[in-house]
């Protein structure tokens, strides 16, 4: 097991002792999981990169628990509100709709009108800091 300290980061960074050694966990001084952002940093790797995903079924306000929305628009349609751009610089998400209904995925917070209203219709977001931008 190897470890790096990345003190701006205030963070250590230890590689696992699995057989596989392919995860890496952030963890403070006191080894709690750290969910800060390293900046500055270039991730590199040769495996599959996995994101948080989280399933959702009725009207949600994205956050930073996860990078990738399942949308579920069955019962009915699904409205999805972006956080301000501001607090949510370099952020980046994607949202799908998982079924064949005829109920949609609808967005605000993003400048114009866009939906989602295919099974397997996607839509990136992405906010430099002032605003949205989204496929």
């Amino acid at each position: 097991m190897s470890t790096v300290l990345l003190p701006k980061a205030n963070v250590t960074v230890t590689a696992d002792s699995s057989p596989s050694g392919n995860s890496i966990a952030m963890r403070d001084s006191v080894g709690n999981l750290n969910g800060n952002i390293v900046t500055g940093s270039t991730l590199v790797t040769t495996g599959n990169l996995v994101l948080a995903t989280s399933p959702k079924s009725a009207s949600f306000t994205a956050d930073n628990t996860a990078s990738v929305w399942t949308c579920d628009c069955t019962a009915a349609a699904v409205a999805v509100t972006l956080p301000s751009a501001a607090s949510s610089a370099g952020w980046m998400y994607v949202f799908i709709k998982t079924d064949s209904s005829s109920n949609h995925v609808t967005f605000s917070g993003v400048v114009g009108s866009t939906a989602i209203t295919a099974q397997g219709g996607y839509l990136r977001a992405y906010s430099d800091g002032t605003s949205w931008y989204v496929n």
